[in-house]
């Protein structure tokens, strides 16, 4: 009896050493969240997968839907790999500050809430090479029956690692909006101009006391992290069937920054492209020619996130540069990001100062396509300083409207309507 339980004693010692030993295999170290401009709930893709976008047909610079539509959602990727993975995507919807919203998966999709992605398409470029790729919904297997804030999660469907997430909205569009803007130039640490916004939303009767229930939210230029509540309200219009918004002086929109457009869907030397150099094996170099705090373009403020969906394109390592007009700080870093980047500041995207070409470089992998890309300052890790401030106080921006209704009847957020405009 006692050579038996000493047997089953070590059994079990043998058995929780091997358990734990694997626990310990599968636990990964956290990667440390990179700062950007993106939705904190987000999460950002790892180094090998490139060329993200989540579009509509409308090209809108946050991707939304109207409920229960025939409109479309695409999303595509690369994966840069010589052996292709299966993937995976599940879909999540959240109350407007992006909390889960406790809502069971019958109550907000007539379907399922995961589906898995064809196998992607190999490229016809190497150096290096990549999988594109692609999925399309709403679909005969995934279906929506709210409105709100949602985001979808792609993820190893081996072994069910998430790897990188986008938000996304899904509107009702009931009411109307109306909107204007005014451009202040109150300098502050950001800007020199500024922007605060009016919005009267007309509410249908269906809505239950809109005044206490409806909420507005303004988003500048598909950043997530810039988003500000229009928390005060005029009633004076109530009764007509409409309410005014608006914002705080003291909690604008800086108005007179740029972005810089950059067209790759020819690697030659031209406009912004100083030189390309073939590099045999490895991926060919294209270096831009120097950027200043104060870009020319006059078309900086439309947005383009295009990376090539040929798959005979391929990607470069696209070298940026930059040349402050300011002496910095040692506690300063300078980053180059944009939609590309899910307006996120990775390391590899900060630039380090070549002091015998008196100028800021980094170099990235880049598809063949169309983008645009600005340049930030973080100072002890704050943002406080959006660089090619327009000198000429050019404030042309792309803005998104949200407008949330709090029903009191399903104790849930719905996003009731959806409006993306430009400044003048």
């Amino acid at each position: 009896m006692i050579k038996k339980i000493k047997y089953v004693t070590i059994l079990l010692f043998i058995l929780i050493g091997c358990g734990s030993t694997t626990n310990q295999k599968t636990q990964k170290p956290e990667k440390q969240k990179a700062p950007g401009l993106y939705l904190s709930k987000q999460q950002l893709p790892p180094d090998n997968i490139k060329s993200i976008q989540l579009q509509n047909q409308l090209g809108s610079t946050i991707p939304y839907l109207r409920l229960n539509s025939k409109e479309k959602l695409t999303l595509r990727f690369d994966e840069i790999t010589n052996e292709p993975r299966t993937f995976g995507i599940r879909f999540s919807r959240y109350d407007r500050d992006w909390k889960a919203d406790g809502q069971v998966p019958t109550q907000i999709s007539d379907g399922q809430l995961e589906d898995l992605i064809e196998l992607g398409d190999r490229s016809d470029n190497e150096f290096p090479a990549f999988f594109q790729s692609n999925y399309t919904f709403p679909n005969s297997r995934i279906q929506f029956r709210l409105s709100g804030n949602w985001l979808l999660e792609v993820f190893d469907y081996q072994d069910g690692e998430p790897l990188f997430s986008l938000p996304f909205m899904i509107t009702e569009q009931l009411g109307n909006v109306e909107n204007r803007y005014e451009t202040l130039n109150e300098f502050n640490q950001d800007s020199r101009f500024q922007h605060q916004h009016f919005v009267w939303y007309s509410f249908p009767e269906s809505l239950q006391l809109p005044e206490y229930n409806v909420s507005i939210f303004g988003i500048q230029d598909g950043r997530f992290a810039t988003q500000k509540e229009l928390n005060i309200k005029d009633l004076s219009s109530r009764y007509e069937g409409k309410i005014r918004y608006h914002h705080e002086r003291n909690d604008l929109f800086a108005a007179n920054y740029d972005h810089q457009k950059l067209d790759l869907t020819k690697l030659k030397e031209k406009n912004n492209i100083r030189f390309f150099e073939e590099r045999g094996d490895k991926p060919a170099l294209l270096s831009l020619f120097d950027d200043n705090p104060a870009f020319e373009q006059t078309d900086s403020f439309v947005l383009y996130n295009n990376p090539s969906n040929n798959r005979f394109d391929r990607y470069v390592e696209a070298e940026f540069s930059f040349v402050p007009n300011w002496e910095t700080q040692e506690n300063e870093k300078i980053f180059v990001t944009g939609l590309f980047a899910q307006n996120a500041f990775y390391p590899e995207l900060e630039l380090t100062w070549k002091s015998k070409e008196k100028r800021y470089t980094t170099r990235t992998l880049v598809k063949q396509g169309v983008y645009t890309y600005s340049y930030e300052v973080l100072r002890n890790g704050r943002l406080v300083k959006q660089l090619a401030q327009n000198p000429l106080g050019r404030t042309i921006r792309t803005y998104t409207i949200l407008v949330y209704y709090k029903d009191p009847g399903r104790f849930l957020d719905r996003l009731i309507y959806f409006k993306e405009f430009q400044t003048q």
